[in-house]
């Protein structure tokens, strides 16, 4: 992509890194009263975003890259989402809680073709950025259960099998760590 990111605003690339989508805070690209958070889906037709219920987080949605067609929900759930990706296989769509409720940053899972939500992380830290490996193996998020917001990693989809902290002193960005495919964990 060569043009530049609006004022506020956030480019998400592809995994090539050619086609992207942009976040613009305020502006209404999706036809829904807010929408922020873009990530592409692993085939890059739909993009999925939230839609702001006005608390900073929403509904799940998805829709066509080229404009064609009206916004669809990914998930109908009780809860209020923050953040929506998608592994590149398809296989798995992750999505965070918002951390102004009850379950802040909760992270939960649903396979390809179900609608069952799947706890991935869940309890009294307060988890933020997940980012999932480019082969899916491995999941990085950003959580405060230590005290301190700090990045860990683990092994995807059983997460309960082991965790690692890779930020020293603190850390909540990951984009870069994952998202291009130049860097392993």
């Amino acid at each position: 992509m060569t043009g530049r990111a609006l004022p506020g605003s956030s480019e998400h690339f592809s995994s090539a890194g050619r086609r992207g989508c942009v976040e613009a805070a305020g502006r209404d690209p999706f036809g829904d009263s807010s929408s922020f958070r873009g990530s592409w889906s692993a085939d890059q037709r739909p993009i999925l975003y939230i839609t702001d219920r006005g608390t900073g987080a929403g509904v799940p949605r998805m829709i066509r890259a080229d404009g064609t067609g009206s916004p669809q929900p990914l998930l109908e759930s009780q809860y209020n989402f923050a953040h929506v990706i998608q592994s590149r296989d398809g296989r798995w769509t992750l999505f965070r809680r918002s951390i102004s409720e009850t379950g802040a940053g909760d992270i939960f899972g649903v396979k390809a073709g179900d609608t069952t939500l799947v706890p991935l992380l869940t309890g009294q830290a307060q988890e933020t950025s997940p980012a999932l490996s480019p082969d899916g193996r491995w999941l990085a998020y950003s959580s405060n259960e230590s005290g301190n917001a700090e990045v860990y990693v683990r092994p995807f989809p059983d997460v309960a099998s082991a965790r690692w902290q890779i930020s020293l002193s603190g850390g909540t960005t990951l984009s870069g760590l994952i998202a291009d495919g130049s860097s392993s964990i």
